[in-house]
């Protein structure tokens, strides 16, 4: 049987992975970063720490979706992947890195694979360090806003208090479709990067009034704002290697 090891899979997008990779019939193994769970605790940042856990596990495929508690941690966004990345190498397994629209700039959205990062805050630099340490045998999967299973996003619209921006574009995907592909990808000979995002181009304000409307709450009494700069604006993307996953007005619907 295929061994699959999941890096925080206790995490919103690694537990639905996790999930949908025993649906698939691999044999399956997680890791996060805190006590307690089924899954392996790891502290990715601790290089000796991962080698070992990698050669007792001896998986065949590694989808890396494990992240700091902090945007800015680069001890474990970018260090933790390096050491990822190498033992997945000396493990001979084949690695999936899960990846983020925020490594660009946001200046000229939509953007397809060929794009460069060019990130403006600490989480995008982060997460572009983090880039390099992937092989060009490697799979490196970028995303956008992951909405579904009582994501943060969804939490924020039921804070009276908080604020959506209204040019923060974005092309969300629901995190079921997601994890589902990242597992088929996982399955493929596919290698460099692939872009994962929904049909449906919306600011994050456009994406709380549809999740309150799902909700039963008012829309007109989402907040929006005008992000200051530097943040990542418009982030669309656009895939040449995948097929286009369902748009957020479609999973968003009120049933």
């Amino acid at each position: 049987m295929t061994r699959i090891l999941i890096t925080g899979a206790s995490g919103h997008v690694g537990s639905v992975v996790a999930r949908h990779a025993s649906a698939a019939g691999l044999e399956v193994y997680g890791t996060q970063g805190s006590q307690g769970g089924a899954w392996h605790r790891l502290d990715v940042s601790r290089r000796q720490d991962v080698l070992g856990l990698f050669a007792a596990i001896d998986p065949d495929i590694v989808i890396h979706t494990a992240a700091g508690r902090r945007m800015d941690d680069v001890d474990v966004i970018a260090h933790g992947t390096g050491h990822v990345a190498e033992a997945a190498r000396k493990s001979g397994a084949r690695l999936v890195h899960v990846s983020t629209d925020a490594v660009f700039a946001g200046d000229r959205g939509p953007y397809d694979e060929s794009a460069g990062p060019c990130p403006v805050n600490a989480y995008g630099r982060a997460k572009a360090l983090a880039e390099q340490h992937i092989s060009a045998g490697d799979l490196l999967v970028r995303i956008s806003l992951v909405l579904g299973d009582g994501s943060k996003h969804e939490r924020l619209v039921h804070d009276p208090g908080a604020v959506h921006y209204t040019n923060a574009l974005r092309s969300p995907s629901h995190v079921e479709d997601l994890a589902q592909a990242l597992v088929t990808l996982a399955g493929t000979g596919l290698s460099g990067i692939v872009h994962l995002a929904g049909a449906d181009d919306l600011s994050r304000y456009e994406v709380a009034r549809l999740i309150a409307e799902r909700d039963g709450l008012d829309p007109d009494a989402v907040k929006g704002a005008v992000a200051a700069q530097p943040y990542p604006t418009d982030t669309r993307l656009r895939s040449t290697r995948w097929p286009v996953l369902r748009g957020a007005r479609e999973f968003l619907r009120r049933p």
